[in-house]
Parts: structure tokens; C-alpha cells; sequence
């Protein structure tokens, strides 16, 4: 796994980077650390399904199993075909994960051990590219444009 932050960005290990035994373990609260992504997500739901023309389905169980340690997921499904189904997970990490189209899932935060260390106003700032990124071709599909 890569060194995710820059030097500055809250980083704790500095230029060496992590110790090796650090991406091999977990010993951070990640329950509590995380706890704000949940509801950040909810939110994105909520916003998007009022600014957007698209409609939320529950994911099913049996379809979840193409997001990793996915609990819970949401499609939103734009009411124009030709646009890609935007997909929020949450996940037992707690984490969240995004998926657009028939692309990879991405992960936020990527993993939850030591070496990686995302700090919680790092994962909700990806959290919200991703969506910015994902919305970004809702062309023509927005409420009130």
C-alpha cells in the first residue's frame, strides 16, 4: 500500500514514511474517528436527490458483495439512461466507498491501519471530490439548472 499524505497534511511518520509493522495493524478508535462520514453521507444522498433528477434504491445484499465490506448501500439512478449510476456504500470499517457506473469502487478512507492514518477531515474532503467528480457529468439532469 502507498503513503497516502504529504509531509504537512497531518502526517505522522514524516519523510521515512510508516514503519512496515504500522500497515499491519490497528490501533486507533476507528469507530469514533470515522463516526462523521456516516452522516456526511446521508447528507450527499438527501442533496443530490433534491438537486438532481435521479431516484434512490436500496442496494440489494446480494449485490453488495461488489463493494467491500459494504453494510449498506444506495444507487442513485439518474432519470436520463445515458448517465452513470452513482453509488454510496457504508461499510463496517466505518467508511464509505463510491462507485460510478461500472467503475471500480473507490474507499474512503482507503483502510484503517496505522501506516495509512487518514485523519476524518481528509476522508470527508475525498468524500466530497468524489461526489463533485461523479456529478460533474450529471449534465443536463439537474433541477433547477
Amino acid at each position: 500500500m502507498s503513503h497516502m499524505l504529504e509531509v504537512g497534511d497531518g502526517d505522522p511518520w514524516g519523510r521515512e514514511g510508516p514503519p512496515e509493522e504500522a500497515y499491519s495493524r490497528v490501533t486507533r478508535d476507528l469507530a469514533t474517528i470515522y463516526a462523521p462520514l456516516a452522516p456526511a453521507a446521508h447528507e450527499a444522498v438527501q442533496r443530490l436527490l433534491a438537486e438532481y433528477d435521479v431516484t434512490a434504491y436500496d442496494v440489494l445484499a446480494s449485490e453488495q458483495e461488489r463493494f467491500p465490506r459494504t453494510t449498506e448501500a444506495v444507487a442513485l439512478v439518474p432519470g436520463d439512461s445515458r448517465t452513470a449510476t452513482l453509488t454510496i456504500g457504508w461499510t463496517d470499517l466505518p467508511g464509505l466507498t463510491v462507485r460510478v457506473g461500472n467503475s471500480d469502487a473507490h474507499a474512503v478512507p482507503c483502510c484503517g491501519c496505522d501506516a495509512c492514518s487518514e485523519s476524518v477531515e481528509y476522508c470527508l474532503t475525498k468524500f466530497e471530490s468524489l461526489i463533485d467528480d461523479a456529478v460533474h457529468h450529471w449534465i443536463g439532469i439537474k433541477r433547477n439548472p
